[in-house]
């Protein structure tokens, strides 16, 4: 089984956003908006030039997962998330690097890059660059910026878990001559798994999950950070229930989880 990520208490939206050039009807504070497709657009043209602006964070936690939401960033591409530890930037404690954004699937309306970071680090002040000369949109467009920890259990998630899309929303009627119309609603991209076998301290970082993002606090789940190809499978959401831990033996406990996509 992949070695997934979930990560959660997003901070990310309650960053203050300084810096690029962005089009009065699709502002930067746009970020501070928990629908994603409440977007900023940039009028830096992506062929032209690159993108660069600041965000300061709200809270100290440590930060572990950065993810892109609701971009049109093509599939070559880049992104570059760096971390500071003073408000002038001007001593780096993290950078990401350059990261391809990788192939996306057409179907996709709603596409979203994760990023784990190889250490926790607790900054307060970030910076974003983005690049993509291949991009014929004419503007650079994102959604929301995810940062946050990551739930990461000692053993990983069993075998079984279902990904699914929930289209129940949309519906089919039919006339009385038998024409149907529809009424079409967004899909959601949906995942349920659990864990038979994890020790009490991941139990623990469970229950401050539940506890800090109940069933509306955002979580970015991507089942393989290792796939370059990942993007159906990478996406905003949160928890449709809060499921209870399951104390099946001393010391472990099982746990489920159902995730439902945030648009």
């Amino acid at each position: 089984m992949s070695d997934f990520v979930l990560g959660n208490r997003d901070i990310g939206y309650f960053s203050s956003f300084t810096g690029g050039s962005w089009k009065s009807a699709f502002p930067i504070r746009m970020l501070n908006r928990e629908l994603i497709t409440a977007v900023a657009r940039s009028t830096t043209i992506p062929s032209v030039s690159d993108i660069t602006f600041d965000f300061n964070l709200k809270y100290n936690i440590d930060i572990e997962v950065f993810g892109l939401v609701n971009h049109n960033l093509t599939s070559t591409g880049t992104y570059r998330f760096q971390l500071f530890s003073d408000i002038g930037r001007t001593s780096q404690v993290y950078d990401s690097g350059t990261i391809t954004v990788g192939i996306f699937f057409d179907a996709i309306k709603h596409k979203t890059n994760c990023h784990v970071m190889t250490s926790s680090i607790n900054s307060l002040y970030a910076r974003l660059t983005l690049s993509d000369p291949s991009n014929t949109d004419g503007y650079f467009e994102l959604g929301r910026v995810f940062v946050g920890e990551r739930f990461y259990p000692n053993r990983n998630m069993t075998y079984g878990m279902k990904f699914g899309v929930d289209d129940s929303n949309s519906s089919i009627l039919e006339s009385e001559s038998g024409i149907e119309h529809f009424v079409i609603y967004p899909k959601k991209r949906t995942v349920n798994f659990s864990f038979k076998h994890i020790n009490n301290e991941k139990s623990i970082e469970y229950s401050k999950m539940q506890l800090s993002d109940g069933v509306i606090g955002a979580c970015l789940f991507e089942f393989d950070p290792s796939d370059w190809q990942e993007g159906v499978r990478t996406f905003l959401c949160r928890n449709t229930a809060l499921d209870p831990l399951d104390y099946n033996a001393y010391n472990l406990n099982s746990l489920s989880m159902k995730l439902t996509e945030v648009i």
